[in-house]
């Protein structure tokens, strides 16, 4: 058995939003390392080939991190400790390092597949199950591996034998959870949809065995939902793109795509996820912005932030975009919450039939 360090260097890896406890984080990484180092993590990326990885992970340094934010509105000399700390090892003091040590018996992969494939797929099971028990947990916006040691291998096409070449190590996937705590915190705010924090060994157990790593095309309906959440944390995905997406995830868990969507999708959301008392017009604030842009009628705003934020009607398109996001992506976790309580994978909604005595009104 070979084993390789890979060090995945994550930057702002705490809460957003101000009203989320930093210790409430802290200890759900501490669950979370619990959980994986009990149960073991083993990782098989491909169909054809049944190679598998075995993955240990080392989140002490996070941890660390964790309770330097916590305690530095108490005692901010831990925090001035922590920020010299890091300083002095070439780190930014908002880094953190998360270290997963790779284990297998036979290597005959390039660095860059076993980084972007292995590894890769690892970091988007760990961000979709921490961030569906408790979102907003983990951040990956700006995530880096910051060491690579060479890869022992025989194969003899190896990317990195080209004479005076080395190509860039490739980054891990890049993934903003702010999306899933805003939606999390103005669920708890408003009280729906029924948004709760989850055990995550209950998450991950579902998770391993709901979503294998094998799977690169979803066609089930809750593969849907769950690539849907990593696509629209995704920093190549706009705000059009998450509103289809998001669409096309709910559809096809609850109208499976043959069916009117109108009232036989809002019907059945409320079934599983009970009546909004406020707020009660989101489903079609959400629907009109997804008929806007399936039918070509929706503005295009310029790419890569090239726009001028105080310009009003800037401000005020993505304000329009943005509060139905939140409510569709609170929803969108909900359901996926829902479900793994539930220990299901799918929703099947039978129709009754009652005939009513015409004399007495009662049933027969």
């Amino acid at each position: 058995m070979q084993s390789q360090l890979i060090e995945i260097k994550i930057t702002n890896i705490g809460p957003s939003f101000v009203n989320t406890d930093d210790r409430t984080i802290r200890e759900f990484w501490e669950e979370v390392v619990n959980v994986l180092s009990t149960s073991g993590v083993t990782v098989i990326p491909y169909k054809k080939e049944q190679k598998s990885y075995s993955i240990e992970i080392d989140a002490s340094d996070v941890i660390a991190y964790l309770k330097a934010v916590e305690i530095c509105e108490h005692d901010q000399e831990v925090f001035y400790q922590r920020m010299n700390e890091q300083m002095k090892l070439g780190y930014h003091m908002l880094n953190s390092i998360l270290k997963l040590q790779l284990k297998y018996d036979q290597f005959s992969e390039t660095e860059e597949n076993v980084l972007q494939i292995v590894i890769g797929k690892f970091i988007q099971q760990l961000f979709l199950a921490m961030n569906i028990a408790l979102p907003g947990s983990i951040a990956l916006y700006s995530a880096e591996y910051i060491e690579t040691n060479a890869f022992e291998s025989k194969s003899s096409s190896l990317l990195y034998k080209i004479p005076g070449i080395k190509s860039a190590v490739p980054k891990p996937p890049e993934m903003n959870a702010s999306i899933l705590e805003s939606a999390f915190i103005h669920a708890l705010d408003r009280g729906w949809p029924p948004l709760q924090q989850m055990p995550f060994k209950t998450v991950w157990n579902w998770l391993e065995g709901e979503l294998p790593y094998s799977l690169d095309l979803a066609e089930k309906p809750h593969h849907k939902a769950l690539f849907t959440i990593l696509r629209i944390t995704s920093k190549q995905t706009n705000i059009l793109d998450t509103i289809l997406l998001i669409a096309q995830a709910l559809e096809a868990l609850f109208v499976d795509g043959k069916e009117g969507i109108g009232s036989t999708l809002k019907q059945r959301l409320e079934l599983v996820l009970g009546t909004p008392q406020s707020h009660k017009n989101w489903f079609s604030k959400f629907y009109n912005r997804r008929s806007q842009i399936a039918h070509g009628s929706a503005a295009i705003l310029r790419p890569n932030d090239l726009y001028h934020w105080d310009d009003p009607s800037i401000e005020e398109y993505i304000e329009e975009f943005y509060g139905p996001i939140d409510e569709a992506v609170a929803v969108l976790l909900a359901v996926l919450q829902d479900l793994i309580r539930s220990d299901a994978r799918e929703y099947c909604f039978l129709q009754e039939v009652k005939r009513l005595n015409r004399h007495n009104q009662q049933e027969e």
